[in-house]
């Protein structure tokens, strides 16, 4: 069997849409800008020079003045054409006008699969597929940050070397992504007697690879743009390069926009060229039967199998970015792998049956035995038990043990840096320190100067709990000392199918989750949080403060954390409905209700129950369903799906006067301090779709999500990239058509 699908996704841009037009949302327009494109430089003059700045009356601290060029002057060696900068939008920058929301994707696949019976009871089998993926994406200029050389004809302060920034919205940065993956497995299985029952074996070989190729433009050369920023007077009096090689062209970078040539920016620019691949090799073999009848009961089952895996990649960034000699966020090359050997037996035990209130009564034990080359040993168990009392009702539990690996990409991903928004606790206006007077003591202790403001990327105070995006960047890396998670699992379940109503499946589970040295990434807020917050002093360590109390360096990763403990019940309603003479209906409904998700961030942290809350990066909703009305008949289809999203707790805009959307600004956010609280309603998003099976084996399929184009609430304690705008990922964007074709072909 072959099969074909190609599909092509336009992307989506920031500025189509009122969601997404401005940082902070619709409502807040004004808020979250950034960085602008005419040139603010820093008075470069001694600390007590009258007219260069002013000192800090609370704090001491000398604050230099800064000014920004009149827009559309080109006269920037003159300070008398720049004015006072006081953070006012005029002259900043609304970054998201340039930006795309979510990527565009081109997806190509093929699948081909086939069967070959060798003898009656030995079937040889192979797949194979190939996938290529093309995305691309767009951010905003770079907001760069330089210094112009005291003799530079740009320079308003001749004499010193002068601080200066700028977001160089000419030259937006543009990713283009290539991701190709190959998969072929072979394998044989088959069946035998033995101990007069049958056994059933097979052995597979599966080898994947995947290679990305990610090709990057927009991005400043900075050797080029030092030589062009910085010229020297030729002897016709204008500015000529230094080192005139390779076509450099004076670059006038504090006027703006409208004083960058086409040559500047063709000198200046750097397309950079990064390299992913992956490889996975994966031998397993299984073998199971019946050994004997047990009386009153069924078959004594054994089953064992054996896993061999291998896994390798490598990550190789573009030389000059991973030099620093560029503007794209520095990554080291890096590459790791690891072996993995496995066994397993599991015995299934059908002790009774056919008694009354005894229909059916069995257990299940397995063991799997793990051997990581990362980590070492681990041998985890698993035991269930069934019963069905009557032949209507199933009641079934589970104790099991288990564990999981950090992955290649945890353990070796390398590092590389980000410019990410946070909310700092330490922020006279906003931070948790303002109504935790806890926060406050270890925020003065740790050096923080009282009336300590968060600036944003602009170099403003933040206006908002959202905080703001950092000016420098920040540091992520993997962590090669990673432990793999533990878990505990218990859960326990009824599953409820009348013999009066043919075709109802009911079943409700009850689920207890816990997981010790829990895998969880790390961002810039939960660092600052966990330590001035939650006072755990190992992650006081991963960043460093100037004496202004400004963050200049912070290092995110993976940690194994404390432990997490979730519980809930997931309940299932599935009702096939007789045939009629119309087609065949099917109605399902599948829900998870979540009663606890506490977590402990570090040993003896206080747990702290995050249940109902928008918890930064996942909505932990008190309540998921979805549910499916689908009708088929004979080669066509339709079906109708409701997936509705319960309300969440989240950050309040503002809890300082004035108050802005915050329902109970004294509220303590039981995780990240006093913040107050917002409750955020629940959404629910409609979809359709209408189907066609053709003689050929083709199935044309033709549908839209969100067909009422719904729009989920504003979530101020998302953490999203740069720029983004507060709305939960899991959320549906606006209206969505599609239509798919998916073709198959007998070999």
């Amino acid at each position: 069997m072959l099969s074909a699908s190609y599909q092509d996704q336009e992307p989506m841009w920031d500025s189509k849409r009122d969601l997404s037009r401005y940082p902070r949302g619709p409502r807040h327009p004004g808020d979250g800008w950034g960085m602008g494109p005419w040139g603010n430089v820093t008075d470069p003059r001694p600390a007590g020079t009258p007219g260069a700045g002013a000192y800090d009356p609370t704090t001491g601290n000398w604050n230099p003045n800064h000014y920004v060029i009149n827009h559309g002057n080109l006269n920037s060696g003159d300070l008398a054409d720049y004015h006072l900068y006081n953070g006012s939008n005029a002259d900043k920058y609304n970054s998201n006008q340039d930006m795309t929301f979510r990527a565009g994707t081109t997806l190509k696949n093929l699948f081909l699969q086939e069967r070959y019976q060798l003898t009656d009871n030995i079937t040889l089998r192979g797949t194979a597929s190939y996938s290529s993926r093309n995305s691309s994406s767009q951010l905003a200029g770079y907001p760069f940050s330089g210094t112009l050389a005291p003799d530079s004809p740009y320079n308003p302060f001749p004499g010193y070397e002068t601080p200066f920034s700028r977001r160089i919205t000419e030259l937006p940065r543009t990713t283009w992504a290539n991701s190709r993956l190959m998969h072929v497995d072979v394998g044989a299985d088959g069946y035998f007697n033995f101990l007069d029952h049958e056994w059933n074996w097979d052995a597979t070989y599966n080898y994947s690879q995947t290679r990305i190729k990610q090709t990057t433009s927009g991005n400043l050369y900075l050797p080029n743009v030092n030589n062009a920023i910085n010229p020297i007077l030729g002897p016709d009096g204008r500015p000529a390069c230094a080192d005139p090689s390779g076509g450099c062209t004076p670059w006038n970078i504090p006027a703006g926009p409208g004083a960058t040539p086409q040559s500047v920016l063709d000198y200046v620019n750097y397309v950079g060229t990064a390299r992913q691949t992956s490889q996975t090799s994966d031998f397993t073999a299984n073998v199971g039967g019946g050994l004997w009848d047990i009386p009153h009961g069924g078959t004594l089952s054994i089953a064992g199998g054996f896993e061999h895996r291998r896994e390798k990649g490598t990550f190789t960034p573009d030389p000059n970015d991973a030099a620093g000699l560029t503007t794209n966020l520095a990554s080291d090359p890096t590459s790791g792998r690891y072996n993995v050997n496995e066994v397993y037996l599991e015995l299934d035990a059908p002790v009774l049956k056919d008694l009354p209130g005894i229909q059916e009564f069995g257990v299940n034990i397995a063991s799997r035995y793990s051997h990581y080359s990362s980590f070492g040993s681990t041998t985890n168990n698993k035991y269930s038990v069934r019963w069905r009392p009557i032949s209507d009702l199933l009641v079934r539990g589970t104790f099991a043990k288990g564990f999981r690996a950090p992955t290649l990409q945890d353990l070796y991903g390398g590092s590389a840096q980000s410019f990410e928004p946070f909310l700092d606790p330490c922020d006279s206006v906003y931070g948790a320190a303002v109504s935790n007077p806890a926060v406050a003591a270890r925020c003065r202790t740790s050096g923080v100067p009282a009336g300590y403001r968060q600036k944003d990327q602009a170099g403003t105070p933040i206006t908002s709990n959202g905080g703001g995006q950092t000016p420098v960047p920040f540091n992520d890396v993997s962590n090669p000392n990673l432990k793999p998670e533990r878990s505990t699992t218990r859960t326990f379940g009824l599953v409820y199918s009348p013999h009066y109503i043919e075709g109802l499946d009911i079943t409700v589970d009850y689920y207890d989750i816990r997981l010790k040295n829990t895998i969880t990434s790390v961002n810039a807020a939960n660092i600052l949080d966990y330590c001035y917050v939650q006072n755990v002093q190992s992650y006081c360590n991963l960043f460093t403060r100037n004496a202004n109390g400004e963050i200049t360096q912070l290092d995110e990763s993976l940690y194994n954390l404390g432990s997490l403990n979730t519980q809930g019940y997931d309940v299932g309603i599935h009702y096939r409905l007789p045939e009629t003479p119309i087609g065949q209906f099917r109605i399902s409904s599948d829900s998870t209700y979540l009663t606890k998700y506490q977590v402990t961030t570090a040993p003896g942290a206080i747990a702290q129950d995050q249940a109902g809350f928008m918890d930064g990066e996942d909505g932990l909703y008190r309540l998921r369903s979805n549910l499916q009305l689908d009708w088929s008949y004979k080669q066509f289809g339709a079906s109708w799906t409701v997936r509705y999203f319960s309300g969440l707790k989240d950050s309040c805009y503002s809890n300082v006067a004035p108050v802005i959307e915050c329902g109970d600004p004294t509220y303590t956010n039981p995780w990240i301090g006093s913040y107050g609280i917002a409750q955020k309603g629940s959404v629910a998003f409609n979809d359709a779709q209408v189907r066609y099976n053709t003689p050929w084996k083709g199935a044309v399929s033709l549908g839209v999500n969100n067909l009422f184009n719904r729009q989920g609430p504003y979530y101020y304690n998302v953490t999203s990239a740069s720029s983004s705008p507060p709305y939960n990922p899991q959320f549906d964007v606006g209206r969505f058509f599609y239509l798919q074709y998916n073709q198959k072909f007998d070999l």
